[in-house]
């Protein structure tokens, strides 16, 4: 791809285009607002003594 999306950006394609559904054809789509493509992440940790696992979004 020769854009850049969320973390993967690049240096020679600045511009973002992760307001698009790429599972579909570009073609007549409209731009959806950040609320609509913004991506969730998963961040856990792990207590070594315990062994006690937490996940958070």
């Amino acid at each position: 791809r020769k854009e850049s999306r969320g973390a993967h950006a690049r240096e020679d394609f600045k511009d973002r285009h992760d307001e698009f559904d790429y599972s579909k054809p570009l073609e007549n789509q409209e731009p959806q607002p950040m609320e609509e493509h913004w991506r969730k992440h998963t961040l856990s940790s792990v207590d070594l003594k315990s062994g006690d696992v937490k996940l958070w979004y």
